[in-house]
């Protein structure tokens, strides 16, 4: 890829995708502001600094959806963020976005609005035949180049993600760049890499655990589970949790327990179950898992789990975390992801955190900082489909190899 260290950008025309998707209440149409504002306000600032015209491209939400929203308040956000007035274009791609790109001034910058007003922004198709989609007909000969900086939406082949790269000059942003390079880094091959992973979400993970196993087993040493995904594990090696607990796991996932059967098959010994947990029994409480089947929910992991899993941590060169370890949001029950990320911050390791729901519990929920890692990731979806080996189309289309 290339980055924006290899061009000139004084005077330019630069359209830059970013991802400042965020939480919105349509009661009160009221949008978050998030680290996702923070992280992109630095790429707008270098390009703002270097005298560079800046037209900003995003999305919230999806049609038809409760947080789907035109994106003035986003203006207003990134604007105290990046320290400049960003003006608002109530347009996309039609006359009166082309009139405000042609009069954009070096060193100011825009925002138009949501590219998801377009139908044609989320059809799944080749980068080639988003060349012809509006947006990119309409703005491309407006600009002098393109650069993503929206990792978290890499993973889909939409119109303003990948239709420009193939008719203009296209860069990596430094969010994108950022993103890469730590991911890269934690996986290294070379090195003691722990994947810590928990959450709800077992597709997901599944999808991270197999990769690991099947394509690239040198990436992680171990894998240390919590939530959802530890007890389908524990199903899966013969546990018996109870009726109520066995039912969570496969409503969460279509044959998750099976799944998790298949790789243990392949597993040598890199997959680290729970020793203990912790369930809802009025207030928090421990047993082991030879204690187990239970009729009380299962909640979190147990005090000494947590305690293994430090030992994990503590030998590791690398950590990547993905998902609580417990249901964080119930009172009593945040302590076993609490305890891991706190070996985390203490631990002498390169660490990183991904997706929403993890980067949110960790920064807002809990008392910890961005500070206290070695990088956050912005993304969700993005981060689990480049760790599962997939090919990512917003980076693929960035890629210059022959």
């Amino acid at each position: 890829m290339q980055s924006l260290d290899e061009v000139v950008l004084d005077k330019k025309t630069v359209i830059l995708r970013i991802d400042v998707n965020a939480p919105y209440d349509p009661e009160k149409n009221r949008i978050q502001r998030t680290d996702r504002f923070d992280g992109h306000g630095r790429t707008i600032r270098e390009l703002l600094q270097r005298n560079a015209k800046v037209v900003l491209l995003a999305h919230q939400g999806r049609q038809g959806r409760d947080d789907f929203t035109r994106l003035e308040q986003h203006a207003q956000i990134l604007s105290e963020v990046v320290g400049r007035d960003i003006d608002f274009v109530s347009d996309v791609a039609g006359d009166e976005a082309k009139r405000k790109i042609l009069g954009l001034q070096p060193g100011k910058a825009l925002l138009l609005d949501n590219v998801r007003l377009l139908d044609d922004e989320t059809e799944l198709v080749t980068p080639e035949e988003h060349a012809s989609s509006n947006i990119v007909k309409e703005l491309a000969p407006l600009a002098d180049m393109f650069v993503n900086d929206a990792f978290s939406v890499s993973h889909r082949s939409h119109a303003s993600v990948v239709g420009f790269t193939a008719v203009l000059p296209s860069y990596a942003g430094r969010i994108m760049l950022d993103e890469i390079n730590s991911t890269q880094k934690a996986m290294r091959a070379d090195r003691k890499n722990v994947l810590v992973v928990g959450g709800n979400k077992i597709d997901d993970v599944e999808a991270v655990i197999a990769y690991v196993l099947d394509t690239n087993p040198t990436a992680i040493e171990y894998v240390v589970t919590g939530g959802i995904i530890a007890n389908a594990f524990l199903a899966a090696k013969g546990h018996e949790l109870g009726e109520r607990n066995r039912a969570t796991i496969e409503e969460s996932a279509d044959n998750a327990i099976a799944r998790a059967e298949t790789i243990l098959n392949k597993d040598t010994g890199k997959i680290i179950v729970p020793v203990d947990l912790a369930v809802k029994q009025y207030d928090r409480q421990e047993l082991t898992v030879d204690a187990l089947p239970t009729e009380h929910p299962i909640w979190d992991i147990g005090d000494k789990t947590g305690q293994l899993y430090c030992h994990y941590v503590s030998q590791a060169d690398a950590v990547i975390v993905k998902g609580p370890l417990g249901r964080y949001e119930a009172e009593g029950f945040a302590k076993g992801t609490e305890h891991v990320l706190d070996c985390i911050r203490q631990a002498d390791v390169f660490s990183m955190l991904g997706g929403g729901n993890t980067r949110y519990t960790a920064l807002h929920e809990m008392d910890f900082s961005q500070d206290d890692f070695s990088h956050v990731s912005l993304a969700g979806g993005a981060f689990i489909a480049f760790l599962a080996g997939e090919e990512l189309p917003g980076l693929a289309a960035l890629d210059t190899t022959d």
